[in-house]
């Protein structure tokens, strides 16, 4: 690594969550997580749920996982999918 590189710095993130553990596990709302191609708001290929989530390490979001078929050069594909989406520093929240 170049000596400049080295003297690069990133800015931190804050340490804190605006969001409060207790308010959001009361409060958000399960979402549906849609599958499109780019550019064509008209096309769904599929869709899956995505569920409010406490995870084991203590952070929380949503999350959503299953399998779903894409067209691909002709035929269907299956495709397993996860996709978690942790609110940033909620390990941290307040109840």
């Amino acid at each position: 690594m170049s000596e400049e590189k080295k003297k690069e710095t990133k800015t931190p993130m804050p340490k804190h969550c605006n969001v409060r553990r207790n308010d959001f596990l009361e409060k958000a709302a399960n979402m549906t997580l849609q599958f499109r191609p780019v550019g064509d708001d008209t096309s769904l290929i599929g869709s899956l749920p995505c569920e409010v989530k406490l995870f084991k390490t203590g952070s929380f979001g949503w999350y959503s996982h299953g399998k779903i078929h894409i067209n691909f050069n002709g035929e269907r594909v299956p495709v397993q999918i996860s996709m978690s989406a942790t609110v940033v520093n909620s390990k941290i929240a307040e109840d």
